[in-house]
């Protein structure tokens, strides 16, 4: 399971670099054109929003995967209070 989750990060973010490197390399024109068809609504701005966060591989990966591991070798209630203050400072500076 371990190893099907890590090929699937892995193709994800392969894809979603090339993606982003081609946008990188776009000309103005192609850019601008994208912009207009992304300027869609109420309705696009929550589907991107759920894709960020709920959709998001990362978000299972991280939690379930590598979270899961490593609070399986460390005592509950100090794994509980360092991943709280860690999440803490992370939103701190992320905002």
């Amino acid at each position: 399971m371990l190893f099907t989750v890590t090929l699937g990060g892995i193709a994800f973010l392969t894809v979603y670099g090339a993606m982003s490197l081609k946008s990188a390399f776009a000309s103005p024109g192609q850019k601008e054109q994208q912009q207009e068809v992304m300027a869609r609504g109420r309705r696009a701005v929550i589907l991107g929003a759920l894709a960020v966060t709920v959709l998001n591989p990362h978000l299972y990966l991280d939690t379930v995967v590598i979270l899961g591991s490593i609070g399986g070798l460390v005592a509950a209630m100090m794994f509980f209070i360092a991943a709280h203050l860690a999440y803490g400072l992370w939103e701190s500076y992320l905002g």
